[in-house]
């Protein structure tokens, strides 16, 4: 196994050259435009001091659009990783957060949220049987957790932002895994629509942070 190794997982992709995945990887734009506009909103609740812990998932979702369009354009194994680990470090540093601002856990306590969040991505996938899997269904099945502590959190939170944003990342699960069964009908692949999705998913879980934080100041 190489880090330069091509991976071949979406229906855009035909081939190994660079732009190979063209809506796969402009699709990305969605996380900076979100990113852009949830720090703009931040300023407007907090000024310049935007807090730390807010201004890290911030910067997380700009990392986020950075890493999968480099992984889209180049098609590689080593930007694959990247890609994946700015997801996983935006949703653990996520978890840590909510318990803070949301549930008003100390932080000496809240950043266990994130430990927390990576035994139970662990538990569901040894329930599951994630590691016997394709890679392709893998790779949607692995965000089950994602989206059942999102459905929690809006549970715990009694918000409707979360609540939208667990039906939107619901509809999000959806299309990836819809990429390659309907890549004979559509060959442009439906993997782009689960980026804009996916920003906007980030955008109001963010924005939920934020609103709650304004409203207990």
């Amino acid at each position: 196994m190489s880090w330069t190794d091509a991976i071949d997982l979406y229906c855009e992709r035909t081939s190994s050259s660079m732009w190979a995945e063209p809506w796969n990887a402009l699709s990305n734009l969605a996380f900076f435009v979100v990113a852009y506009l949830v720090w703009r909103q931040s300023r407007r609740h907090f000024g310049k001091n935007i807090p730390v812990d807010l201004s890290v998932l911030i910067v997380l979702i700009v990392c986020i659009g950075a890493g999968s369009t480099v992984f889209h354009f180049v098609g590689q194994r080593w930007a694959g990783v990247l890609d994946v680990l700015f997801i996983a470090l935006y949703l653990h540093a996520y978890c840590a957060v909510f318990l803070a601002r949301i549930s008003h856990v100390p932080w000496r306590w809240a950043w266990l949220g994130a430990p927390a969040f990576w035994i139970f991505a662990q538990g569901i996938d040894a329930l599951t049987g994630l590691a016997r899997v394709d890679a392709v269904s893998r790779g949607t099945l692995g965000y089950a957790p994602a989206l059942i502590a999102l459905g929690a959190f809006a549970c715990v939170a009694r918000s409707s932002l979360l609540g939208l944003a667990t039906g939107v990342f619901a509809v999000s699960l959806g299309l990836r895994a819809l990429d390659l069964p309907l890549c004979a009908h559509w060959p442009w692949g439906t993997h782009f629509a689960w980026h804009v999705l996916n920003a906007v998913t980030l955008g109001l879980v963010t924005r939920a942070l934020f609103l709650k934080s304004a409203s207990s100041s």
